[in-house]
């Protein structure tokens, strides 16, 4: 699927090695030690140079779809709904949004990063709590490769080797082994991305076709206000999840959910704390309002109160008791929010 507001964005193959594969069955193999097709994002096409357009979207400023395939991952130690995929994504190919066309370059960037790029060992961070996430029944973005970059494009639309790159300081001091990350998602519209659609048929088909991956997994179809009433419920559920495996998020934004249910972008993943658990719950209680209200920009209608208490009651109903406490046990302002006290006075006898 492409859609008018999706950028097409040149790119040309970096040398690189995988230093990391997934064990689970997919329909790619990317063996370690060997050279993996991995494609760099170039801002000054060469005439001549064998190029491929990737895929990305204004908000996506390193990232690129890079291929589709249906596959399905289940067993194994995956509790996790959702084990269908299918948008495969590079993280780290340099800059390829709009945002950013102005200002290409790679260079660094506040946060000691460099812009475009993903450090080796943030790219092993990522997969080793998507690996967590996945293995506690938890919706995120299936990891299955990581790849050591040895070259990059410059904003000529040369390749450099690192060694070259880090010479004319273009690295950040904590760019030390820049490295692309491959990963699966179900979709990889964003819940974000809903609100740069500038055309309602455009947001009206990223719903659709989140709804769409939603029927390939589940194997029926949701109306508009099916499909609202899940994606409520499953957040809570898989926030509290994440909670009661002792981690946070962080930073539960528009940016970080994606259209079907996935949590992503994890390499602000912490241990918990209760600051920081009633931090994700508010952001996510955020993010959930913001996307319901872009809805409308897609013609769809939805009651943002009914369905925040729905995310409450989902998240509630699945916290550890130990959790439920640290956000403030029965005196909590996120639990008397429901405003039911058939719900509530379960609750309370379940943590008592």
């Amino acid at each position: 699927m492409t859609l008018p507001t999706t950028l097409q964005a040149p790119a040309i193959a970096v040398e690189n090695t995988v230093r990391w594969s997934t064990p689970h069955p997919v329909p790619f193999r990317f063996p370690k030690g060997k050279r993996a097709p991995i494609y760099f994002v170039t801002t000054a096409p060469i005439e001549g140079e064998k190029q491929v357009e990737l895929e990305t979207l204004i908000e996506h400023g390193r990232t690129a779809v890079v291929g589709r395939a249906w596959f399905k991952v289940g067993g194994q130690g995956f509790r996790a709904p959702g084990g269908i995929y299918r948008d495969i994504d590079a993280k780290g190919i340099g800059i390829g949004n709009l945002r950013w066309a102005t200002n290409s370059k790679i260079e660094p960037r506040g946060g000691g990063e460099t812009k475009g790029l993903l450090e080796l060992e943030d790219a092993r961070l990522e997969a080793r709590n998507a690996h967590k996430l996945l293995k506690a029944g938890i919706r995120t973005a299936l990891p299955i490769a990581i790849a050591e970059l040895h070259e990059i494009v410059d904003e000529k639309g040369q390749r450099i080797s690192i060694d070259e790159a880090r010479a004319r300081r273009m690295l950040a001091r904590k760019t030390k082994r820049p490295a692309v990350l491959l990963r699966a998602f179900g979709t990889k519209f964003r819940v974000g991305d809903i609100d740069f659609m500038t055309k309602q048929e455009d947001a009206r088909a990223i719903i659709d076709d989140a709804k769409a991956v939603l029927k390939k997994e589940q194997g029926r179809a949701m109306t508009d206000q099916e499909y609202m009433t899940w994606f409520a419920q499953n957040l809570g559920q898989q926030v509290a999840r994440m909670h009661n495996e002792g981690l946070t998020h962080g930073c539960l934004t528009t940016h970080n959910i994606t259209l079907d249910g996935r949590i992503v972008d994890l390499d602000s993943v912490e241990k918990l704390e209760k600051a920081k658990l009633r931090k994700d719950c508010k952001t996510a209680m955020k993010t959930m309002g913001l996307f319901f209200k872009d809805c409308k920009g897609a013609g769809i209608k939805a009651d943002v109160e009914e369905l925040g208490n729905l995310f409450e009651r989902a998240y509630l109903e699945t916290i550890s008791k130990k959790n439920f406490q640290l956000l403030g046990g029965e005196k909590t302002k996120l639990f008397w929010v429901l405003g039911d006290k058939e719900t509530a006075e379960r609750l309370l006898k379940r943590f008592s």
